[in-house]
């Protein structure tokens, strides 16, 4: 699809290198082809499985769970337990506090 380009290049440009994961905020995505799913499978593997999907629609579930790929994309039901995953499955350092 047009847009996987993109969002490789974007996420190339973005890390540069040093970003350990990326939480993806599917709540707008209304469609995810073999395309698609390639590139966040791609993008997860290349961050050492430090990809994870945050507010992914029913359908955007149902897709990711039955190509297959639910153990390399996980799905979280908020961006904080997204990235909170992501911490303690990658090891990262505690995430800072948002209160102080």
């Amino acid at each position: 699809m047009a847009t996987v380009p993109v969002f490789v290049e974007e996420v190339e440009r973005s890390s540069n290198g040093f970003t350990r994961h990326i939480v993806v905020d599917a709540a707008e995505l209304a469609f995810v082809d073999s395309s698609g799913l390639g590139a966040f499978v791609g993008v997860g593997k290349a961050m050492r499985d430090g990809l994870a999907l945050a507010r992914a629609s029913e359908t955007i579930r149902r897709t990711v769970e039955i190509s297959g790929f639910g153990e390399l994309l996980p799905l979280l039901s908020s961006v904080p337990a997204a990235r909170k995953y992501l911490h303690d499955r990658l090891n990262l350092s505690p995430l800072a506090s948002s209160g102080s």
